[in-house]
Formats: structure tokens, C-alpha cells, sequence
């Protein structure tokens, strides 16, 4: 499931000049209004800290998984999200101010608050964990450099804004495309080596997560687009942050063991993103009909 070079390079290019497109549709007042987000952003944070380690460690005793495997389950889930989320926040056409401050406040906290979960959650290692620095800071930049460049465009020139964005969300639908197509064999090719209950279980976490995000902001009366973006918050996880913390933290046997996980996780999750994104248009039509 490792990406080569060139395919790094590629995704990574992409995604870069989307997030320059997103920057260039955001709204500043949005982000300085704290008293129309803030029950969305606590909504949001809260959900992630709480909901998704529950889940981990119900699924894993739904399946009586071993306890390296559910270790790796509730670490994947206690990791922020990346830029991911905040992809899919734009194209469903939700909240997508809320995403990046969900987004770059999960992942500044994820220094303290990784390791808190993991003890609080009752799962120890001999070894401490350790957070790469240099992974977090590089996830901050990916998120924050490319997001204040689509901004100072907008402030420039509303009128290449428009222009730039519209590019951004091209190359961000080949990104989508280029992933699917990257991951596809890579991931029959775990299938057949790897426990299928196990497979399922890993697409089930993110599934479950966006749906509890739905479900739990629709009952708290949260906007409709603030109920998207904190769905996808929640249920996508930055596999690649996981990995790192697994190679850094984790015995060699373990590592070899499970390492894989969150990387399928990373995989699973995209496809279980667009089926939620495709039912959200869909949903989204429908209204429009009959309205």
C-alpha cells in the first residue's frame, strides 16, 4: 500500500493546487465569526475525541479482534484529519471554514491529545508514543500554505479567484480519479492475504464515523452544511500521521503485523467519502425537483 515516488508527487501536486482553489472560495468573516461556529467546532471536536475511539474499541470487540490489531484501531481513529476532509467538505458543498479550523485545531492538539486517548481509552504500550514533528508540521503547511495563497488571490482579484478555483476543483476530481485508480489493485491485493472481516471492519470505522457525525449534529439542530463537513471530520482520519506513529512507536513484530491498517483505512475511507458525496447530490437534486 505504499505509494511509490512519482505517485506521491502526483496526489500530492493535486491536492496542493485544490486546497489553492479552496482558498480562493473561502469567506473570511467566517472564520472571525466565533459565535456562529461554535457550536459546530465543539460539536465537532467532541465527536472526534469521543465518538470515534468508542467506535474503534466496539468494532474491535464486536470482532474480537487481537489486541495489537485493536491498539492500531483506536490510534487511527485518535489521529486528526487531513486534507482529505476538507476536499470532500468542498464538493459536498458544506462548511468548508469549519472544516480547515477543525482540521488545523485537531491537528496542533494531536501533540497531547494522541497520547492522552490512547491512555485514556485503556491501551498501553511498553514504549512511549511518539508524535513525528515533522510529519505535523508538514500536515499544518500542506493545509495552511496553500489555503492562504487561494485567499491572498481572492483578495487581490475576485475575478481570478474564480478562475483559479475552478482549475482547483478540476485537478481535485483527478485526484479523486488518480486515487481510485492507484488503490484499487493495491487493495485486492491485501484482500487476498488479509482476513476479510478485518477489511470490512476498517471501511466500517469511517462509514459509521461520517454517519454518527450526521446523525448526532441533524439531532442537535446544526446547519445543514455544518452537519456535512463535521460528518466527514469525523469519519476520515489522517492514515498517513497513524502509519508514521506506528513505525516510530511500535515494535518491529507489530509494525510488520499491522502497519498496514491505517494505510487501507486511508484507501477505504476516499471510496466511503464518495459514496457519501454521491448521496449528498443526489439528496441535494431531489430537493431542488421537488421544491
Amino acid at each position: 500500500m505504499i505509494l511509490s515516488i512519482p505517485e506521491q508527487t502526483l496526489l500530492i501536486s493535486m491536492i496542493f493546487f485544490l486546497m489553492i482553489g479552496i482558498g480562493c472560495s473561502l469567506e473570511g468573516e467566517k472564520f472571525t465569526n466565533f459565535s456562529k461556529t461554535r457550536k459546530s467546532l465543539l460539536t465537532g471536536l467532541a465527536l472526534q475525541y469521543i465518538s470515534m475511539p468508542f467506535l474503534a474499541l466496539a468494532l474491535s470487540h464486536f470482532f474480537n479482534f487481537s489486541p495489537s490489531i485493536t491498539l492500531v484501531m483506536l490510534l487511527i481513529t485518535c489521529c486528526p484529519g487531513g486534507t482529505t476532509s476538507n476536499m470532500f467538505s468542498y464538493f459536498a458543498r458544506a462548511n468548508v471554514e469549519l472544516s480547515i479550523l477543525l482540521t488545523t485545531i485537531t491537528t496542533t492538539l494531536a501533540f497531547v491529545m494522541t497520547p492522552v486517548l490512547l491512555k485514556l481509552f485503556g491501551q498501553t504500550l511498553e514504549s512511549p508514543i511518539f508524535i513525528p514533528v515533522k510529519q505535523m508540521m508538514l500536515i499544518l503547511a500542506s493545509i495552511l500554505i496553500p489555503i492562504f495563497m487561494g485567499f491572498g488571490i481572492k483578495l487581490k482579484s475576485k475575478s481570478m479567484a474564480i478562475k483559479v478555483e475552478r482549475y482547483g476543483s478540476i485537478l481535485g476530481t483527478l485526484s479523486i480519479i488518480v486515487m481510485i485508480f492507484i488503490w484499487t489493485p493495491k487493495l485486492f491485493t491485501i484482500l487476498k492475504q488479509q482476513d476479510t472481516t478485518l477489511f470490512m471492519a476498517i471501511g466500517a470505522t469511517s462509514a459509521i464515523g461520517i454517519l454518527i457525525g450526521l446523525v448526532v449534529t441533524k439531532l442537535l439542530k446544526i446547519d445543514n452544511p455544518d452537519i456535512k463537513t463535521i460528518g466527514f471530520e469525523n469519519g476520515i482520519q489522517n492514515a498517513p500521521l497513524a502509519f508514521a506513529i506506528i513505525s516510530l512507536s511500535f515494535p518491529k513484530a507489530i509494525v510488520e503485523e499491522v502497519g498496514w491498517i491505517p494505510l487501507v483505512y486511508g484507501a477505504l475511507s476516499v471510496g466511503v467519502a464518495l459514496s457519501y458525496l454521491v448521496l449528498f447530490r443526489i439528496f441535494s437534486f431531489k430537493s431542488k425537483v421537488i421544491s
